[in-house]
């Protein structure tokens, strides 16, 4: 062998120790990053004869490879496009952050570990009361559905569970004549104890309607739980046979008290502020 052959042999030498430490340094990347630099990855057989010997494996890195050629579709923005949000801020959202729900609360009323001493209270009263009975519970909807989502999961007797719908308020802080919709059935309540849960107890006229209206149905026995009292407003004479709390005359919410359908998920009972109930009632008209 000549001088030049010897030399060309070396060479040959030389470059598949490089071509085989570079394949060393793409097996040892990601699956993802191995396929995206693979010429022609999209053929399962490409990737077998470059050391990717499993199928799903290879499956997922031509995924990969596809998606990271896929040009964006059409009509969506990219950084650079000249109508693109600004970095740190979703597109289509507007400049000013949204108010918070606490910001519109004037005060906190009833905070959330007296809100929990509450309701063990009250379902101790209501386990002793029904402890040989398997009472109906009427969950008046929407103001009572976390109350009673707490409640019940503290009552160790056997119960069933209904809803019905009274509506008094609407958009205003001042309630009116109650319309009920979607009572239990007679079959329902025909020889039952009933107990209308509710959230508050102000002027008395959903409570009393919804009390005549189940008796009217059969029941053996209607009561009444609430969880805030509210003597001040009393329209007629009525008192709840189960109270949690009894509180001033002030215009409440959180807890699943609500004003215009917001301030539900806060997880105390506060005053709202007058300016929030402006506001609402400017967006309402």
């Amino acid at each position: 062998m000549d001088l030049a052959r010897a030399e060309r042999a070396l060479d040959s030498w030389r470059i598949g120790l490089d071509r085989s430490a570079g394949e060393r340094r793409a097996r040892a990347q990601s699956p993802f990053e191995f396929a995206s630099a693979i010429p022609g990855s999209r053929s399962r057989e490409t990737l077998f004869s470059r050391g990717v010997g499993d199928c799903s494996i290879a499956d997922t890195c031509i995924k990969a490879a596809a998606r990271k050629r896929r040009p964006p579709p059409r009509g969506r923005r990219t950084a650079s496009s000249p109508d693109a949000a600004p970095a740190g801020r979703r597109p289509d959202t507007p400049s000013q952050p949204h108010r918070r729900v606490h910001d519109e609360i004037e005060r906190i009323l009833l905070g959330e570990a007296e809100l929990r001493a509450g309701v063990e209270r009250v379902a101790a009263e209501i386990a002793r009361e029904y402890r040989a009975d398997e009472p109906l519970l009427v969950a008046v909807l929407d103001g009572s559905l976390v109350f009673v989502a707490d409640l019940i999961r503290r009552l160790p007797i056997p119960l069933r569970l209904t809803t019905a719908r009274a509506r008094s308020y609407g958009t205003g802080t001042t309630g009116g004549p109650p319309a009920l919709t979607g009572l239990p059935t007679p079959d329902e309540v025909q020889g039952r104890r009933v107990l209308v849960v509710d959230d508050i107890l102000d002027s008395g006229r959903t409570l009393a309607a919804l009390v005549r209206e189940l008796a009217a149905r059969g029941a053996r026995d209607v009561r009444t739980c609430v969880l805030l009292d509210k003597p001040a407003r009393r329209a007629l004479a009525f008192e709840a046979d189960h109270v949690g709390f009894r509180i001033e005359d002030a215009f409440v919410v959180g807890y699943g008290l609500d004003h215009a359908g917001r301030y539900r998920n806060l997880p105390y009972v506060g005053v709202l502020a007058a300016r929030a109930s402006a506001r609402v009632q400017e967006a309402r008209t």
